[in-house]
């Protein structure tokens, strides 16, 4: 990410560097050096030379290096220029999947960092950097993992500051989380999954209503399949009361947090996470895109329900992502690496789904043992960090 920067930093060194006041003076086109002392075209995923904390002006003077600046000469000097990337990487191509040799290998045990009080950042980072998708837990009898306030962020102290804030919701139909996509008319299992834009955008107030009703009829199943144990303990008949479940739910999407100061104190508290986890930090480059892009430089808050599906996705220009549970529930994670994209590139062309347009749901046997593609599967608990790679495929349930 930080190679896009250094890039840029050197195309535009020539024709907008900073005057002695601090103001920027346009070169004119006649002093401008020729595009062939430029660099080929940068890939992403070239390899940096330089340090990942470096600064903007540190990576500007080092790009001054290769190309004349017309009002100080005495910086032009690319005999000790020493290019920031690896100016030879070529475009990125889908990757080839790697063999599987062995059965464990398609079951992988989700890497797991724990942390305590104290903490090495870099260390963490790096950890977080070898993997496609891996877990940030608090080691036990250490509290809330980077000692963040998780009721801040409940629907109920969301609805207290913001009672009209919009909510953007999903419709989906209510399938068992323990089984595979099924299509409802065919009965069959299927990849596509039917998660549909309501019909109008509700308010936080009204999403929350409907949430409220959702976890009382989940708590009443709950004490309902107690009973029932417990009866079926004791030897005494009983008769299972059936507490009707609606065939469809819905899910809250997208509650934005980016409004300054309606949202100051949540903010400030996700300024306590590392700062490779954070939004809009100085190390980060969507904080230099110029404006927001919802859920990529600003925070979102989803707000689900029990079976609330988020279908199959990579994150846009496959840049990474950190996501906490709040709770009250944990959730189910699936995780592939992008290594194995074209596989599972292949098995939507071939169930006729569209990667971007369409909603999928990946059925994990389908990987595992059909396609022969290592699939992530673990629970995110209470208080933990998911942090996704770039490029890592994932879908989420509740």
């Amino acid at each position: 990410m930080k190679a896009y920067f250094a890039k840029k930093a050197l195309l535009n060194s020539w024709s907008t560097p900073i005057g002695r006041r601090g103001m920027v003076e346009i070169v004119p086109p006649d002093l401008r050096p020729s595009r062939d002392l430029l660099p080929p075209p940068l890939s992403l995923l070239s390899e940096m030379a330089i340090p990942s904390d470096l600064s903007a002006k540190a990576i500007y003077n080092l790009s001054c290096l290769r190309l004349p600046d017309p009002f100080n000469s005495s910086h032009f000097n690319p005999s000790s220029f020493i290019p920031l990337y690896d100016e030879t990487t070529a475009p990125p191509s889908i990757p080839i999947p790697p063999p599987v040799t062995d059965e464990e290998e398609l079951h992988p045990d989700v890497p797991m960092y724990l942390v305590g009080s104290t903490y090495d950042v870099k260390e963490m980072e790096e950890f977080c950097g070898r993997h496609p998708i891996c877990i940030l837990r608090a080691k036990e009898g250490e509290g809330s993992l980077f000692n963040i306030n998780l009721d801040l962020f409940s629907t109920v102290n969301l609805l207290s500051i913001a009672p009209d804030h919009p909510v953007e919701v999903r419709q989906q139909p209510r399938q068992d989380p323990d089984y595979y996509n099924v299509d409802k008319k065919s009965g069959m299992p299927t990849w596509r999954f039917k998660s549909a834009k309501f019909d109008k955008d509700l308010t936080l107030t009204e999403h929350a209503a409907y949430q409220e009703k959702c976890h009382q009829r989940e708590q009443a199943v709950k004490d309902e399949e107690k009973k029932s144990k417990q009866a079926e303990d004791d030897g005494i008949p009983r008769k299972k009361r059936k507490i009707y479940e609606p065939k469809t739910l819905r899910f809250g999407t997208n509650v934005d947090l980016s409004t300054e100061e309606m949202f100051k104190r949540h903010r400030k508290e996700l300024k306590k996470m590392p700062s490779f986890c954070g939004v809009n930090r100085p190390n980060d480059m969507l904080r230099h895109v110029g404006y927001q892009v919802l859920g990529m430089n600003t925070v979102q808050v989803y707000l689900k329900v029990g079976g609330a599906r988020t279908p199959a996705h990579i994150e846009n220009n496959c840049i990474g992502s950190v996501n906490i549970n709040v709770g009250p529930g944990e959730c189910e994670w699936f995780g592939v690496d992008y290594k194995y994209w074209s596989v599972i590139d292949n098995e939507l062309k071939e169930q006729d789904i569209d990667f971007l347009s369409d909603s999928w749901w990946p059925n994990y046997v389908d990987l595992t043992k059909k396609l022969g593609v290592p699939t992530y599967r673990f629970n995110q608990k209470v208080g933990d960090v998911v942090v996704v790679g770039p490029g890592c495929v994932h879908w989420v349930q509740s």
